[in-house]
C-alpha cells in the first residue's frame, strides 16, 4: 500500500470502528460522532484485532493488499467493509479467507455527515444481527440502504459520475444564460445557486424529482416551454444512458468481464 494511506480507530455511535483509509482524516473525522482512540495509527492486524468492524476505504490495489493483510486477524464476530466498487465479496473472501462477516458500500465522495446515503451489500447468508451491527456503525453517514451486491454497481455509477453529470448540466445552463447576454460571472454563479437550492428543495421534498419539477412548470409559462425543448433533445434520456453506461463500467472492472452492450 502507498505511504498516503491512513489507519486508525474511531469509535462510531454504535462501536469502535477501524477506518483505513481515507476516512480517518475525512468526514467521519469532522463528524462529530468520531474520536480519535489510538496515536500514532497501529498497524492493519492491530485494527482487526480490536475493532468489531473494519471500513477498508481504498482504492482497489490498496484494498487487496488490506484484505491480505487481514487475513486471520480479523476479531471473533467482528465484521470487514470494503467502500471499493471494484472489489466483488467473492474476492474479499478469496482474500481474507474463513471469519468475518464481509460487506461492500458504496458512499457518495464528499458525503456530509448525518445527511448523507449508503448503499450496503453483504455476503449471502450474513445474520441480520451482523447486517444491524454494520448498519449501525455507519449511521454517521445519515441513511444506509441494504442492497444486493448487483445493485452496488448502479450505486457506484451516480456515486462516482453524479457530479459530473450535474456539472455537464451546470455548463449548459451557464452558456445558455452567457449566450442570451448575462455576465459570465453572474451566470455561474446563478446557475450554483439555482443547484444548491434546488438540492435543499429536494431534500426537504417528500416526493420524487419529477413531482417538484411539475409544480414549478405551471401551465403555459417559461419553465414547460423549457422543458419541452429538454424533451426534444432526449436529456433524460442521455442522462438514463449515462448512468446505465457508468454502471456496466463498473460491472465490467468487477467482475473483469467483457465489454457489454447497453439494450
Amino acid at each position: 500500500m502507498t505511504g498516503a494511506v491512513r489507519l486508525g480507530l474511531v469509535r462510531s455511535p454504535a462501536r469502535v470502528v477501524g477506518a483505513i483509509g481515507d476516512w480517518t482524516d475525512g468526514p467521519a473525522k469532522g463528524s462529530g460522532l468520531s474520536e480519535s482512540l489510538l496515536s500514532p495509527p497501529v498497524s492493519l492486524e492491530e485494527i482487526g484485532r480490536r475493532c468489531s468492524v473494519v471500513v477498508l476505504a481504498l482504492d482497489e490495489t490498496e484494498s487487496l493488499a488490506a484484505l491480505s493483510a487481514l487475513r486471520g486477524a480479523a476479531a471473533p464476530g467482528g465484521a470487514i467493509v470494503s467502500t471499493s466498487p471494484s472489489v466483488s465479496l467473492g474476492r474479499m473472501r478469496s482474500l481474507v479467507g474463513a471469519g468475518p462477516a464481509l460487506f461492500r458500500a458504496i458512499v457518495p465522495p464528499g458525503t456530509i455527515p448525518g445527511e448523507g446515503a449508503a448503499a450496503l451489500a453483504a455476503e449471502p447468508g450474513t445474520v441480520p444481527q451482523t447486517i444491524a451491527m454494520v448498519t449501525a456503525s455507519l449511521a454517521w453517514i445519515g441513511t444506509v440502504g441494504p442492497m444486493a451486491e448487483d445493485a452496488l454497481d448502479s450505486a457506484a455509477a451516480l456515486a462516482l459520475g453524479g457530479a459530473a453529470f450535474l456539472c455537464s448540466a451546470l455548463e449548459g445552463m451557464e452558456d445558455g444564460a452567457v449566450r442570451e447576454g448575462l455576465p459570465r460571472d453572474t451566470a455561474r454563479a446563478f446557475a450554483y445557486q439555482t443547484a444548491l437550492a434546488t438540492a435543499l428543495l429536494l431534500r426537504d421534498h417528500s416526493g420524487s424529482p419529477a413531482d417538484l419539477k411539475d409544480q414549478v412548470a405551471s401551465p403555459g409559462g417559461t419553465t414547460i416551454a423549457a422543458l419541452a425543448t429538454l424533451e426534444d433533445a432526449a436529456v433524460r434520456g442521455a442522462f438514463l444512458r449515462a448512468v446505465q453506461r457508468s454502471a456496466l463500467k463498473v460491472r465490467e472492472r468487477r467482475e473483469g468481464a467483457r465489454p457489454g452492450v447497453i439494450e
